[in-house]
């Protein structure tokens, strides 16, 4: 009955050590994904991204309570960008039912693209004393 003992811890040690001593599944290649992305100003917009230098010569600035300029003319296909330099919401609307409002926070800026020659007067929804044109030629 020892002797059988002993084969049988034999038996069981060199099963451990041989389950021990196998190598390991090569490991598999790992695939690398690298993504670009950008990341997008906060905005309101009512026309696809396009560039223009236009942008920057007809910004519209909301401060204190007041457009400025508060008439602004610009060539047919133009973009107009506001900027909201106040603390608070304001909502542009258009007399012109073909535009959309754009609703400005704190820092945000918006944009309108003008196609047709004409003359566009427009309100903060939120704040009615606050007026604008906008002249297209």
């Amino acid at each position: 009955m020892k002797k059988g003992f002993i084969v049988l811890s034999i038996v069981i040690v060199l099963a451990v050590v041989s389950g021990c001593t196998q190598s390991a599944a090569p490991s598999q290649p790992t695939a690398t994904i690298t993504m670009q992305t950008s990341v997008l100003p906060t905005s309101t917009t009512n026309m696809p991204a396009q560039t223009t230098n236009l942008v920057s010569e007809n910004t519209v600035r909301i401060n204190d309570f007041t457009f400025e300029p508060a008439t602004i003319t610009v060539n047919a296909g133009s973009i107009v960008r506001w900027v909201n330099g106040d603390t608070v919401l304001h909502r542009i609307q258009f007399d012109d039912e073909h535009f959309s409002p754009i609703l400005l926070g704190s820092s945000q800026s918006g944009s309108q693209i003008f196609v047709e020659p004409g003359v566009y007067p427009y309100i903060c929804i939120i704040h009615p004393e606050m007026r604008g044109t906008i002249i297209v030629v």
